[in-house]
Order: structure tokens, then C-alpha cells, then sequence
């Protein structure tokens, strides 16, 4: 990177930080900021700038467990995904696009996708959606209905989540992209999973196991 992409990134960061700071302060400028498209979209985006999903640093916080209930449908995965929102404002999840699969392409074991203006209010599949300003690792859970079939697995594997995160922010959505790996080691198996093997053998007493 050239010093004056640097350069210019910097005078970037500190412009939208001290645009953001006066709309915070100054009543009337934040209803004239709001009211102006381009301006309140781009506040939005240097917001997220400051915020990442999930990312390396994040990594360990990820994890996979599993929910059995008395539900019509089978056991859930509940993964929890991290982020770290060092920006000054409350974010809350608003939309996500995520796909779940045992390779890094695939979605063989769901894809989840909702919009809050689009689809249902609060759907029961988001949990814990506001992560608070200037924070670090909070998180929120999405929970899927997997193929029952996932539950019989043996050995330790892995599982990918990929895709896109929106959130709502003062100024208008932000998406922001995350692609990160749980490992599924034997402990869960033999915990977790030998309790939703059993929910899905007593649902599914007739298929095959894997």
C-alpha cells in the first residue's frame, strides 16, 4: 500500500470520525446529516468499517452447540458468532445471508437468509441481535435445523459458516461480510450429539444412518 493511500486513508478516518462526533453533539446537524442520502450512507459505511465478524482474532470465541426441546422439529445447531464493534454506535443485526455447510463452497446443512423489512419480526432462529458500542467479542446466535442425518456422525469434523451480516445502524444498514470454522470435536459428539442422535432416531426411527 502507497503512503498516499495511507495517507488518504487516515484523513478518511478522522473526517468521518469528527463528522460523526459533531452529528452526534449537534442536534441539527444530526437531522441535516440524516436528511442528505449520501452523507448519512457513507457515516454508514465508515461505521463498518469498525466492525468485523468473526474474524481471526475473534476466532476462539466461535462455537457450535446443540438445542434439543420438545419442538415438532429435530435437534438445532446454535452457533455463536463474534464481533467486535469498536465503532460509537449500537449495532443490531437486521439481515443475514449465511451459508452452512462441511466444506468451505457448499450448504449442505442450511442456508439462512432474512431481512428485517422483508421477512418475519423477530424471528426465533436470531438471538441476543444488539451488540453494544465500543465492544470487543460480543456475539449473537443463529440456530439451524440441520439434516438429522449430521447428528449420527462418529468422528470430529468441521463446519463452515459464510456469507454476510446486516446490521442496522443510526445512519442507515451496513453489511459485512464473515467466513469463519468451528471444529466439532469428539467431547460434542459424544455429548451433545449422542443426545440429538437419540431425539432424531426416536423421529426418524427409519432412515438409514450415515
Amino acid at each position: 500500500m502507497s503512503r498516499l493511500r495511507v495517507l488518504r486513508d487516515l484523513i478518511t478516518h478522522y473526517a468521518s470520525s469528527f463528522l460523526w462526533w459533531l452529528a452526534e453533539e449537534v442536534p441539527f446537524l444530526r437531522l441535516l446529516i440524516r436528511a442528505i442520502p449520501p452523507v448519512k450512507r457513507w457515516i454508514a459505511e465508515r461505521i463498518g468499517e469498525d466492525v468485523t465478524v468473526a474474524d481471526k482474532a475473534s476466532m476462539d470465541d466461535a462455537e457450535i452447540t446443540v438445542k434439543v426441546d420438545t419442538m415438532p422439529t429435530p435437534a438445532e445447531m446454535v452457533f455463536k458468532i463474534p464481533v467486535d464493534n469498536l465503532s460509537a454506535d449500537t449495532l443490531e443485526v437486521s439481515g443475514i445471508d449465511l451459508r452452512v455447510g462441511v466444506n468451505k463452497d457448499g450448504d449442505a446443512l442450511g442456508h439462512v437468509q432474512w431481512l428485517d423489512d422483508i421477512g418475519m419480526e423477530n424471528p426465533r432462529f436470531i438471538v441476543n441481535p444488539f451488540i453494544s458500542e465500543k465492544s470487543e467479542t460480543e456475539a449473537f446466535r443463529v440456530r439451524l435445523t440441520s439434516p438429522p442425518y449430521i447428528y449420527r456422525r462418529r468422528d470430529s469434523f468441521s463446519i463452515y459458516v459464510s456469507g454476510t451480516v446486516q446490521f442496522r445502524t443510526s445512519y442507515g444498514p451496513v453489511w459485512i461480510p464473515t467466513t469463519q470454522m468451528v471444529r466439532i470435536d469428539d467431547e460434542l459428539i459424544k455429548n451433545q450429539f449422542w443426545i440429538a442422535r437419540n431425539d432424531v432416531d426416536e423421529r426418524y426411527p427409519s432412515e438409514t444412518p450415515e
